[in-house]
């Protein structure tokens, strides 16, 4: 079941290390206040942000009004710091992206070597493929764009070869904020080629 209290608390965290973030070099941020030990937040990215964000702006969850109100600043102050910095924003997204792909990549040539054995790794590694799509509106004005599409368009006709359509494979509270229209990729596995 989706856990919007944890993604209000990552958001809380990523703000709180947002400038710092966005000012250096750094793609995957560790975040200055990291979470619960048995639950710690994941690292801070471009594609980690709009995650967040966009989860907990579709998904549909049950939350008392103060925590609704804080949650809707959280999110005003986000977009407000994504609008102030996009310049920066922009350059750590193509640099993610890139990174992101090239494992993308590396995973779908495994997979078209060996779909059998890589399979068990999909619902890993099917979150880079997701973060990408998530980047794909911040860097789509930039002069990288163009070769990074066709870079996308190539992996994804290699995957629906040998993607096998079914169930959603994510909690199914999520289902509404990644439709099968836009990430088909999340219904269904690798299923076997030839």
């Amino acid at each position: 079941m989706y856990n919007a209290l944890h993604d209000i608390a990552i958001l809380k965290s990523i703000l709180y290390d947002f400038v710092p973030f966005i000012q250096s070099d750094i793609v995957f941020w560790q975040l200055s206040k990291p979470g619960p030990f048995l639950n710690r937040y994941p690292k801070l990215t471009i594609a980690g942000i709009l995650f967040c964000s966009h989860k907990l702006n579709t998904v549909d969850y049950k939350i008392g009004g103060k925590i609704q109100d804080e949650k809707n600043k959280l999110i005003g102050s986000l977009d407000n710091h994504l609008n102030q910095w996009n310049a920066n924003v922009q350059r750590k997204a193509v640099v993610e992206t890139l990174g992101r792909l090239r494992s993308w990549e590396i995973y779908i040539n495994e997979c078209i070597e060996d779909a059998s054995e890589y399979s068990q790794y999909y619902l890993e590694e099917i979150y880079g493929r997701v973060y990408i799509q998530l980047l794909l509106d911040i860097i789509d004005e930039t002069e990288e764009f163009a070769d990074i599409r066709t870079r996308i368009n190539k992996c994804d006709d290699n995957l629906y070869k040998m993607f096998k359509s079914g169930q959603f494979i994510w909690e199914k509270d999520l289902q509404i904020a990644f439709p099968p229209k836009d990430q088909w990729y999340l219904y269904g596995r690798l299923g076997p080629t030839g």
